[in-house]
């Protein structure tokens, strides 16, 4: 029966196992979703929320269950544990988010572990090779969020316990092999596999180390991954593509051992996290923070007066506004700096060390900002630091300082920047439902939405990527872009790592560089997520005044994104007015009030959203504007930057957008509406005439006939009865006539 199961497993199709579970009664679906991120119900609204914390206790009682269910066929145990895996493994190839991964494994493993007792015969064996299998592939996952973290040596000490413990599964495997035939040899040959894939891994991920302490040559390291790559044991393209990407990256290491390598002697890295609020004005909002923050909670902090600030940090050349006496300005809180330390480490153990604030803008351009100083940072310390930046970023222990007793600040940990950096912006809004009273305040903010800026002021380059040098002062931007170590700098941060030293392959678009400033040590460059701001020779402060520029720049993205989440809310109304409209024209059967009423709900509709269009083109037009700040030369830096961060590009997406609501489906459902009005008026006349057609000129004459029969006074009735008749006519006529001008 195993090799009806195990056979197309080793093809990747787990299809005839799956059945079998099913057949025993097993919810083989919900062992499916355990290492998937998106699979709750209904998945949570914030993408950074949509990730497994601590949920090793809820898979273990989904395995148990499983368990208890196939715990008596032979081998069943094994076989559950082999598909829960295979789902782990087939989940980590499309997913960064290692928490639900690691989970289940190891979630697993607590439910199986009764089942694998010495004593139990071979049933216990293939339990206990299968766990030993699990535990490989999760040391394995650790090893890779190691490597997208930039700590070599925890990923390859990772590494070196995955092989330990897939040598072992291997040795266990051999022991119920004659009972279990199929499932021995599909244990067996995953282990060899894993086994080669770690061991080749270590011995790379040893050259590379070497390689930056010593400029030692890699051709050794390369010859054995392409060894290994070569091996028979790979029966799988993903281990085998895994060390080919490793190898390239080290065959253009060791290409460049002998070139200019670069160093930030001195710069300042930033990481700006914009987020929105809707439902309060930014004036209001400033307002708040001001009076009223100081009796915040942000990320489990409680705020004193002593983090709030009433104005913004800014240089002299913001002193400008426009006609409206509108200018920068705003508000912001201070907060302990957050530290960031190993995922596997103990507590006090510090990867990284950032200063956190919160800023808020009068324009509405509010962010979240984390900033720390650069000092003789190498390629690859640069590029892990910008890149945990980013929500795909692997996960560490993120948590504020070490606080006081009795500060009421907790020992919440996340597990990324950007997890913080939404929290924070979420917990903004909380507390201006909570305490500012702005019940319909909502926050717009997402973990993807970052950027990070870098400024450098001094750096140095030397032949080899050793640290001993010797090392040369950089006075040029062309010297510091001819360096290796520039493509972390000229390059947008990726979504994923996929091999050691991945930036040293990376390609620079020249257009992203461009001049800035008026010396020649001052250059620019934009990517879609970086800023990077060199003013080499020059004194702190003018670098400073580059990266509050570049700053305000990157920041403008939580206007766009307010305004795209507040144009989607208008859209979602207008679709549900449209529906009506249609429904209301379709049946015929809307009453005068009614059709009064939902006349009135379109016209506020379409208020609403003019005001909104207003508020938007008002707020670009002062941000083009060259009177927002003080100096002509920073007004053209500015300009130059928002072209760069193609702000006009979304400018348009957003006034297309807009018109498509506005002209393209309002207007539409006004004017149908208008017809219906109409339609309906027109029809009141016509039945009212053809009332009288019907009474006709027929029953006029015989009324006016039986008055001249009758005597004087009665012909004076009949007169008067016409021309009552006629009148009424006349004025129903008149007022149907009005008051379908009124309306439409």
């Amino acid at each position: 029966m195993h090799h009806d199961l195990m056979d197309p497993l080793v093809e990747g199709d787990p299809q005839p196992l799956r059945n079998w579970l099913v057949q025993q009664g097993v919810n083989a679906e919900e062992l499916r979703e355990l290492p998937r991120w998106n699979a709750s119900t209904p998945p949570p609204r914030i993408p950074a929320a949509r990730r497994s914390d601590g949920s090793g206790g809820r898979v273990a009682a989904a395995v148990g269950r499983a368990l208890s269910l196939v715990g008596d066929e032979p081998g069943g145990a094994a076989l559950l544990l082999v598909y829960v895996m295979h789902e782990v493994d087939t989940a980590w190839e499309i997913s960064y988010h290692f928490g639900p991964l690691r989970d289940t494994l190891q979630g697993a493993c607590e439910a199986a572990a009764p089942h694998s007792a010495p004593e139990g015969g071979p049933d216990a064996a293939a339990v206990r090779a299968v766990l030993a299998a699990m535990e490989c592939l999760d040391a394995e996952i650790l090893a890779e969020n190691h490597l997208a973290t930039g700590q070599l040596q925890s990923m390859a000490e990772a590494m070196e316990r995955a092989a330990a413990r897939v040598h072992d599964a291997a040795g266990w495997a051999a022991e119920f092999s004659a009972d279990f035939p199929a499932l021995g040899a599909y244990l067996s040959d995953f282990c060899r596999e894993r086994e080669v894939n770690c061991r080749a891994v270590v011995t790379a991920v040893g050259g590379v180390v070497r390689f930056f302490e010593e400029g030692t040559s890699l051709d050794r390291v390369t010859r054995a991954l392409a060894e290994a790559e070569k091996s028979e044991a790979l029966k799988h393209g993903s281990c085998r593509s895994e060390l080919r990407a490793h190898r390239f990256s080290l065959e253009s290491l060791n290409a460049k051992r002998h070139d200019n390598w670069l160093r930030i002697d001195h710069g300042r890295l930033v990481y700006v996290y914009p987020f929105a609020v809707r439902g309060c004005g930014a004036e209001e909002l400033v307002e708040a923070v001001r009076n009223e923050a100081a009796h915040w909670t942000l990320g489990r902090v409680s705020l004193t007066a002593a983090a709030v600030h009433g104005s913004l940090d800014l240089d002299n050349f913001w002193d400008g506004s426009d006609s409206l006496n509108r200018r920068y300005e705003g508000a912001f809180i201070d907060l302990p700096d957050v530290v960031l330390g190993p995922l596997d480490g103990l507590p006090g153990i510090e990867l990284g060390r950032v200063g956190a604030q919160v800023i808020f803008s009068e324009l509405g351009n509010h962010y979240v900002r984390f900033e720390t100083e650069l000092i003789n940072a190498s390629p690859s310390e640069l590029h892990w630091m910008m890149s945990c930046a980013a929500p795909e970023y692997g996960a560490l222990r993120v948590s504020f300082e070490e606080a006081p007793t009795g500060s009421g600040r907790s020992g919440t940990v996340w597990s990324r920047l950007s997890e913080l950096a939404v929290q924070l912006a979420e917990d903004v809004g909380s507390e201006l439902r909570r305490q500012s009273g702005f019940g319909g305040a909502r926050v717009v903010a997402r973990s993807g939405l970052f950027q990070v800026l870098v400024g450098v002021n001094a750096a140095s380059v030397a032949s080899g990527p050793g640290r001993d040098g010797p090392w040369s002062e950089v006075r040029r931007p062309a010297e510091l872009m001819d360096a290796v170590g520039f493509q972390v700098l000229g390059h947008e941060i990726e979504s994923s790592v996929g091999s050691l030293v991945e930036w040293i392959r990376y390609l620079v678009d020249p257009d992203t560089r461009s001049s800035v400033g008026s010396t020649d040590g001052e250059a620019l460059v934009r990517t879609a997520n970086t800023v990077v701001s060199v003013s080499l020779g020059r004194a702190d402060w003018v670098l400073s005044t580059w990266l509050t520029l570049a700053e305000f720049t990157v920041s403008l993205d939580a206007l766009f994104a307010g305004w795209s989440d507040e144009l989607a809310r208008h859209y979602n109304r207008v679709k549900a007015l449209q529906a009506r409209t249609s429904h209301f024209v379709r049946e015929q059967r809307l009453l005068d009030g009614e059709l009064d009423a939902f006349s009135m709900e379109l016209d506020v509709e379409k208020l609403q959203i003019h005001d909104f269009a207003v508020e938007v083109r008002s707020m670009i037009s002062l941000i083009r504007s060259p009177s927002l700040v003080s100096s002509p030369a920073v007004a053209e830096t500015l300009r130059n930057l928002l072209q760069k961060s193609e702000f006009q590009l979304r400018v348009d997406e957003l006034s297309m957008k807009l018109d498509e609501v506005t002209r393209d489906q309002l207007a539409v459902m006004i004017e149908k509406l208008a017809v219906h009005r109409n339609g309906n008026q027109r029809a009141k006349l016509e039945v009212f005439l053809a009332v009288i057609t019907a009474a006709g000129v027929a029953g006029l004459v015989q009324v006016l006939q039986a008055g001249f029969g009758a005597g004087p006074t009665a012909l004076a009735w009949a007169v008067f009865s016409v021309a009552a008749i006629v009148m009424g006519a006349c004025l129903f006529g008149f007022w149907t006539m009005r008051s379908g001008r009124r309306r439409g």
